[in-house]
Formats: C-alpha cells, sequence, structure tokens
C-alpha cells in the first residue's frame, strides 16, 4: 500500500478539529480535575442530586415521547412533500437552535406564565408551566426538536420511495406503509 503525505488542507482541518474537540472536552475535564474522587462520590450520594437526576431523565424521556408523536409524521411529510413556504417551514424549526437558551426560556415564559391564557389553561387544569416538570419538559422540547425533527426528516429523505410505492400498489394504505415501511427504515436517524 503506497503512503501519501497528508495535504495541507487535510493538515489545517485535523488541526482546526483538534481546536473545536478542546473547546468542548477542555472544561468537562477541568470540572473533574478540580474535584477529587471522594468530592465526586459524595455529590453522587447527594439525596438531592440523584432527585435532580432522576427528574430530569423522566422530564426528558416524557418530553421526547409526548412531542416525538406528532414531529416523527411531520418529518415524514417534510421529506416527502414539496409545498409553498416548505424552505420557510424548515428554517422555523431551525429557530431554536441559534435562539440562546436564556431568550427561548423568555419567550416560553411569555407563552406560558400564570397570567397568560396558555398558563392560566393549563393552570385550570392542575399544570404549572412556572417552576413545574412541565416547564422544563417544555423547555427542553423547545432547543431539542430541531434535533428530532431534521434527524428524522433525513432518515425518511434516505428511505427509497420505490419500496413505500411498492407497498401502496399492493394495496397498503399511506398510514400502513408509514407505520411498516417508512418508519422502520428510518429508525435509526429517528
Amino acid at each position: 500500500m503506497k503512503k501519501t503525505t497528508p495535504s495541507a488542507f487535510n493538515l489545517a482541518a485535523t488541526a482546526a478539529g483538534g481546536l473545536v474537540l478542546l473547546f468542548i472536552v477542555a472544561p468537562l475535564a477541568g470540572m473533574f480535575l478540580k474535584c477529587s474522587g471522594a468530592e465526586l462520590l459524595e455529590t453522587a450520594n447527594d439525596p438531592e442530586v440523584r432527585s435532580s437526576i432522576i427528574m430530569t431523565m423522566a422530564v426528558s424521556i416524557c418530553g421526547t415521547l409526548l412531542f416525538a408523536i406528532p414531529s416523527i409524521p411531520f418529518a415524514y411529510l417534510l421529506a416527502r412533500k414539496n409545498f409553498p413556504g416548505k424552505r420557510l417551514v424548515t428554517g422555523i424549526i431551525d429557530l431554536p437552535v441559534v435562539i440562546p437558551h436564556s431568550a427561548a426560556g423568555i419567550a416560553l415564559l411569555g407563552l406560558f406564565a400564570r397570567d397568560t391564557a396558555m398558563g392560566s389553561l393549563a393552570e385550570k387544569a392542575g399544570i404549572s408551566f412556572v417552576g413545574g416538570h412541565a416547564g422544563i419538559m417544555m423547555a427542553m422540547a423547545f432547543v431539542s426538536l430541531p434535533f428530532l425533527i431534521n434527524g428524522a426528516r433525513d432518515g425518511f429523505a434516505a428511505v427509497p420511495e420505490k419500496l413505500e410505492k411498492t407497498a401502496l400498489t399492493l394495496g397498503a394504505s399511506p398510514a400502513r406503509v408509514f407505520f411498516t415501511v417508512s418508519l422502520p427504515l428510518a429508525w435509526r436517524s429517528v
């Protein structure tokens, strides 16, 4: 096998990638290096910390499941259909990625605060967004929905349309095609 020398571009790209990875890893490594093993163990055994971690996991799983129900078929529609305003819709989907988290929180608070229509309806139903698990779930969903929708859309776009059309010609309904052909083939991306 012939050895080739890396090009200047590949070396520059590798160096840039190393800087990006260092930017991600250095703060995380710093947290662990500043704490002793005993301190980490003590923190991990703190009931309040464990409760917080369990609550975060449970709320994120519930939010993902709740928002996946409408988001996955929507992603399929975006992958398969062309319609006026589609580029605008995909741009709107990506907005939460570019909005700072603090601004997203303020925007959500403006929608779900107790003195708003949505907030007061939720309060009457016993759901508290401000300071409650429902609010945390909404905030998590707001910032993560673009990743779910875009990943699912890309997965559905990779499914060959001829497989779906074949199932339709064999008498399957569009819903059955979605659940038995498209979704299983795109599942890894979803």
